[in-house]
């Protein structure tokens, strides 16, 4: 048990390397006009170059990314780019990478609600700018602490597919990596 904690210290005082950026939310059937009231929201962990990433729709479109994103970035697109049925959207890195992608959706409500990212994927009243869920809060009891991690673990080696709300690094397992999102985060509250 001794062995097994301070390996676990050491694993958690590592740094993740990996870039933590997700889609965590997004809208293609605003209130009114949907012309130029588009965007996708992006939620990252750490400061993050973008330069050279891309946003992709289920058509097959690209939106070229730049700057950087610290916490919460809106991409707002400047026409009609995402469509009200039968919609993905997928994010890719610098190196043409795979980062995430949303499942296939549907809005056919001119309304205020939006696809987020959540255990799963919902449809709920828009959050834009601001936390729809606390990635690292494994627990889901609104605060990030050691019970989240002691919860992870249980977990760790399976894969994103069957448990996708325990890949807080999105890197397609349960993972170190995991973990480091959660020690980053610790304390935080919603």
């Amino acid at each position: 048990m001794k062995k097994a904690l301070i390996i676990l210290t050491i694993l958690l005082s590592l740094k993740l390397v990996s870039a933590s950026v997700m889609i965590s939310e997004f809208e293609s059937n605003p209130a009114g006009r949907d012309y130029g009231n588009e965007w996708v929201e992006l939620y990252s962990f750490k400061k993050i170059n973008l330069d050279g990433w891309k946003l992709v729709n289920n058509d097959g479109d690209e939106y070229n990314l730049f700057g950087y994103i610290d916490g919460f970035m809106i991409v707002n697109f400047p026409g009609y780019w995402l469509d009200n049925s039968e919609e993905r959207v997928f994010l890719y890195n610098s190196t043409g990478d795979l980062v995430d992608a949303t499942p296939m959706v549907d809005d056919g409500d001119n309304d205020n609600k939006t696809w987020q990212k959540l255990k799963e994927w919902e449809f709920n009243d828009s959050t834009k700018g601001k936390p729809n869920f606390m990635p690292a809060d494994v627990k889901q009891d609104c605060r990030i602490n050691i019970l989240d991690l002691i919860l992870l673990r249980n977990y760790l080696g399976q894969d994103a597919v069957t448990f996708p709300h325990f890949d807080l690094n999105n890197n397609g397992h349960i993972s170190i990596g995991d973990f480091l999102v959660i020690r980053d985060n610790l304390g935080n509250k919603c």
